[in-house]
């Protein structure tokens, strides 16, 4: 048999050995490797030392290394995926979807100043002194002084009530989050809104 083919069969050994290796370790197989002393001269010996050795010199066959912070790093996309998929198939009517309808990180959570940060946590689950105190007191749920006969609520106080009319008409705003989401602008506006009213320290 001519060299070319011998050696270009030793090359498919050695490929396949590698990609045998290489399937192994995806089904979690564990292989060792032990030194046996060659045995010259024989000539099955010979074939599979060349083989083994010609292996060593292929690259781009073998997977990549599995780490720790590989698995880590594929256990946090899954469950960001997972909490994506049941965040997307929440009730549209639940009020913190609708400030946040997405999984998102935003940066305007975190302001300069504690109690803007307080005041935009408390804005987003929409549980404030001013609308949830009545829980704590025992007293009946609060009703806007702006607006007869209307609850008090979070979704009230931007959306319908007149006090943030001028707010709403200045920026357009056509739902909770664009007021309190990730637009640095408008929740800069809405702080100072809250201060005018003098609101900033009830929430």
């Amino acid at each position: 048999m001519p060299l070319t083919k011998i050696v270009h069969k030793i090359k498919q050994t050695a490929t396949r050995a590698r990609l045998l290796l290489y399937r192994m370790s995806i089904l979690l197989i564990e292989t060792i490797f032990v030194w046996v002393p060659s045995h010259i001269g024989i000539k099955g010996n010979d074939i599979v030392d060349v083989a083994a050795k010609t292996a060593a010199g292929i690259t781009g066959l073998a997977g990549p290394t599995k780490t720790k912070s590989d698995a880590k790093n594929a256990i946090k996309h899954a469950l960001i995926k997972y909490w994506h998929r049941e965040w997307g198939s929440e009730d549209p009517a639940n009020k913190l979807k609708n400030v946040k309808p997405t999984i998102q990180d935003w940066k305007t959570p975190y302001q300069s100043k504690r109690r803007e940060e307080t005041t935009l946590c408390r804005l987003s689950i929409g549980h404030t002194r001013l609308t949830q105190g009545f829980l704590m007191s025992h007293d009946e749920p609060p009703i806007c002084m702006e607006c007869p006969d209307q609850r008090l609520t979070v979704q009230h106080l931007f959306m319908n009530c007149s006090l943030f009319e001028t707010h709403r008409n200045k920026f357009q705003n056509q739902n909770l989050a664009s007021f309190i989401g990730d637009d640095e602008t408008n929740v800069q506006e809405t702080m100072k809104t809250q201060e005018k009213a003098r609101l900033i320290h009830k929430i």
